[in-house]
């Protein structure tokens, strides 16, 4: 993990987040989890979605190749980019801890990493319920997800 917005963010946190959310899902890969602010994050969106806005997640598979866009199982390796600006924000304003916003957006980024994904309403069931599989087997709540108006579920498809 890289804690580039200088957050001071729980490296060993994130680390048992990542591989718990890979152990329970049967995979076996590096992912780095690049910590940012608001502003690198929103530079990165609009570079690779075109959005010219933060958010909270962004993920990349970076073993795909280009003739064949199904990775070899358990070799795909990942970077997971968060903005802890916005944890903390949407955190706030939901209500919830900011550890547990940012853990849920790290499970989230893990999730888009294995192919998940939430680009239509069947999608973004089934990663909303692993997304809640994964908070309740870290301790934390099942429905976070859930606690106020998440800024991406108003925006769809603006991250991860």
């Amino acid at each position: 993990m890289t804690d580039r917005a200088g957050a001071g963010v729980d490296a060993t946190r994130i680390a048992a987040l990542v591989d718990g959310v890979l152990e329970r899902e049967g995979r076996s890969m590096a992912i780095h989890v690049a910590i940012v602010d608001d502003e690198e994050m929103r530079d990165l969106h609009r570079r690779f979605h075109g959005i010219d806005t933060p958010t909270d997640v962004i993920s990349f598979g970076l073993d795909e190749d280009e003739d064949d866009p199904t990775p070899a199982e358990d070799t795909v390796h990942g970077e997971i980019v968060v903005s802890v600006d916005t944890a903390r924000r949407e955190a706030a304003a939901r209500g919830v801890d900011p550890d547990a916003e940012l853990a849920l957006y790290v499970i989230h980024g893990v999730l888009h990493v294995l192919g998940y994904d939430d680009l239509d309403d069947a999608s973004r069931a089934t990663m909303r319920d692993a997304e809640a599989r994964h908070l309740e087997a870290t301790g934390l709540p099942r429905d976070l997800y859930r606690a106020g108006a998440r800024a991406d579920d108003e925006a769809e498809g603006n991250g991860g």
